[in-house]
């Protein structure tokens, strides 16, 4: 049965992997995105690094992110690409020609394409000087860091690291762990997938992961500004490894806490509820029953709660907790495992989803789901 489970995970990997051929380039001008990154993989952009197998010497550091300018940022209304993407290092690039973001199974991808969507300066000097400058200035006075999924490369990490703090407008930082990156979704090989799998499984729950995320959450508190709160988005596997950082007993005052299709166990979710509950400003679980992938998964993951788990029987602490169906807008619609960072931005702005150009219907936003209503 077991097999029989990562057969389907591989095909239906495979099937969203041929997305990557249909790749668009988006001429000039561009907006290039500073982008940040901490790591303990021992090459972060080479794809054919061991990662899922040997930690490295744990480092940070910078580089940007290019994307398409959005409909939004253009809308002379919102001024939102001369005030609020300014302020956090965004710059107007009228020499590049981009890719247009698409989204696989492991979220926002940047091959096979790198060149055209991001550069990695691995001799970053000035990260936290940076970094402290652009949280400052952000509308919200915050950073995010963004902990990926299963099989995430370091380029798709910090490249969606990008593209998320163009949508939330602040810093992101990617907390890249050594996952097996490309090399997890070999069209046509199941046995390879579920050995990856079983690979960054044991990763992330190595300890000298979670050690370096605790350093540098703690590091990350105390050279910012005290005024600057610290978000942390987490996708998929990733959530194991942000579980395991709110279950340690070493951790610091943050302002909200994010997690997307959480692929984590539901017993190790509830024992951080009550350190949620008084130590975070806002908890949102977005969680699809839907989601193929998780559905796959050998854990026992949220997507079981039930309603009285969800809504809090007495002396229960998740009541404090935002539970959000993101059904409407997963993407990709094959795996329905990921919510584009344009409506999770939005969502994080202004308490709603963003409108889809040419739509008939727009997305709204209540506490429990995401719904359609007529234009």
């Amino acid at each position: 049965m077991n097999r029989l489970i990562f057969l389907f995970f591989a095909l239906l990997f495979a099937m969203n992997s041929s997305l990557a051929a249909d790749v668009q380039t988006a001429g000039p001008p561009v907006i290039k995105i500073p982008v940040f990154y901490a790591t303990q993989r021992k090459k972060i952009c080479d794809e054919k690094d061991p990662a899922g197998k040997e930690l490295g010497e744990f480092k940070t550091g910078c580089g940007n992110a290019w994307l398409p300018i959005s409909e939004t940022w253009k809308n002379p209304s919102t001024k939102r690409l001369i005030t609020n993407l300014i302020a956090i290092g965004c710059e107007i690039d009228n020499s590049r020609a981009t890719v247009v973001p698409f989204i696989e199974a492991r979220g926002y991808v940047a091959e096979p394409s790198p060149e055209k969507v991001l550069k990695i300066d691995e001799n970053c000097g000035h990260f936290w000087k940076k970094l402290r400058s652009y949280a400052k200035s952000s509308v919200g006075k915050e950073v995010y860091v963004y902990i990926h999924g299963f099989a995430s490369s370091g380029n798709n990490a910090v490249y969606s690291s990008g593209i998320l703090s163009a949508h939330v407008e602040a810093p992101v930082i990617a907390y890249t762990w050594p996952s097996v990156g490309k090399l997890g979704l070999i069209q046509g090989n199941p046995e390879l997938t579920l050995s990856l799998f079983k690979l960054d499984k044991e990763m992330i729950g190595d300890d000298r992961v979670l050690k370096h995320l605790q350093e540098f959450l703690s590091d990350l508190r105390s050279k910012l500004d005290s005024d600057v709160k610290i978000n942390i988005v987490a996708h998929s596997l990733g959530n194991r490894l942000l579980c395991r950082y709110l279950n340690s007993g070493q951790h610091l005052k943050l302002s909200s806490l994010y997690f997307l299709a959480a692929d984590v166990d539901k017993k190790d979710f509830l024992k951080t509820a009550e350190y949620l509950k008084e130590q975070c400003s806002e908890v949102v679980v977005y969680h699809n029953p839907k989601d193929n992938v998780l559905r796959l998964s050998r854990a026992s993951q949220l997507l079981d709660l039930d309603l009285t788990e969800k809504l809090g029987a007495s002396g229960f602490p998740l009541p404090s907790i935002r539970f959000v169906d993101y059904e409407l807008i997963a993407q990709p619609r094959d795996l329905q495992h990921y919510i584009p960072f344009e409506h999770f931005g939005s969502i994080c702005r202004s308490g709603k989803p963003a409108e889809v150009a040419g739509a008939s219907k727009l997305f709204i936003f209540n506490r429990t789901r995401i719904e359609t209503a007529e234009k």
